[in-house]
């Protein structure tokens, strides 16, 4: 017989279907904010050396696994061959499959650690977009900047445009600005060692985990499989030479990849890097624009959509004291230009 549904089971179905569809709608509003796109591109490309490098080392266990039952059966050891082959895979199932907690627990901790470098990317623009919004508001807000975290030069002269700013506006009137002459003669990103400093040493913190469990996991499972052999057949004074070669290359195989896994993090540092200090360099530039005169300076990034929705802000608020300021004090847009 056909169960009937009642009325309150249907409510309640119908109260999780609605639940649902709100949860994947805001998860797919979510995926399509540039944002999080940027923090997700980011966590993928620092999972992805570390990931490259797991499947390369066990791909070379097998082959080594590969070359071994060769080795034995040119040399006449086929039976051996055949008994040995089912338990080198069966012991290699076994022995990944103990390590794969700990790669989990590893991979889940690069997850967090990536998606904290990507939150530092983004806080020091998410400082001046939040001062911005609340003050095109007519809101009290104070710029806040942590010190140690963020872009010197960024942060700095926002703080001094900012504070100009509120004194400007206390005497309701525009007044010339001389940029301190340090400012003046920046006409390029330029390198912020303590940012570069802070987020590389997280990211070489992965360095040194990751080299560390590849060069152990690989060592221990190349030798157990020495071992293996050496208990499941009669060894050789040739046979003993040839694992004790094979040992060498592996260890150097295995360093080569960590010298490699260190290059390609390098590499990949400076180029987060530059996914920052390039649009750092044109808010900087436009707020001393600003400052120097010229009232139309805006902010327009190509290619930083992760920052549109900050700059928007830092627009707005541009727009906010060009009419409250600007506009009072002459009644007509101003033209003056930026003598740079």
């Amino acid at each position: 017989m056909d169960k009937v549904i009642t009325k309150g089971e249907f409510l309640s179905l119908e109260s999780l279907r609605l639940k649902l569809i709100h949860f994947f709608k805001k998860l797919v509003k979510g995926l399509n904010d540039e944002e999080v796109q940027f923090r997700l591109y980011t966590t993928l490309k620092i999972l992805s050396i570390p990931t490259l490098f797991l499947i390369i080392i066990s791909s070379f266990v097998a082959v080594l696994l590969k070359l071994d039952l060769y080795y034995f059966e040119a040399h006449g050891l086929i039976g051996e061959v055949k008994a040995l082959e089912g338990a080198f895979y069966e012991y290699l199932f076994t022995e990944l499959s103990d390590y794969l907690p700990y790669v989990a627990i590893f991979f889940i901790f690069l997850i967090f650690m990536a998606m904290y470098v990507a939150d530092m990317f983004i806080r020091p623009f998410r400082a001046i977009g939040d001062y911005c919004e609340a003050r095109s508001k007519g809101e009290k807000a104070s710029y806040d900047p942590e010190f140690f975290a963020d872009l010197k030069l960024l942060t700095q002269f926002s703080d001094l445009f900012f504070i100009s700013i509120e004194q400007m506006f206390e005497k309701n009137k525009m007044e010339p600005f001389q940029v301190p002459e340090k400012y003046t003669k920046i006409h390029k990103p330029v390198f912020e060692k303590a940012f570069f400093i802070q987020f590389s040493l997280l990211v070489f913190m992965a360095v040194i985990c990751t080299s560390v469990a590849l060069f152990v996991m690989g060592v221990e499972l190349n030798d157990s499989m020495i071992q293996l052999a050496l208990s499941t057949i009669s060894p050789t004074k040739a046979m003993l030479a040839f694992f004790k070669k094979q040992t060498e290359i592996f260890t150097m195989y295995i360093g080569g990849g960590i010298v490699l896994h260190t290059l390609l993090f390098t590499f990949l540092s400076l180029n987060l890097y530059q996914s920052v200090a390039t649009p750092a360099f044109g808010i900087f530039a436009t707020m001393r624009s600003f400052l120097k005169g010229n009232y139309s300076s805006r902010v327009h990034l190509i290619g930083y959509s992760y920052l549109r929705h900050h700059c928007r802000k830092l627009n707005k608020y541009l727009d906010y004291i060009e009419k409250n300021l600007v506009h009072n004090q002459t009644g007509k847009h101003s033209t003056i230009k930026d003598s740079e």
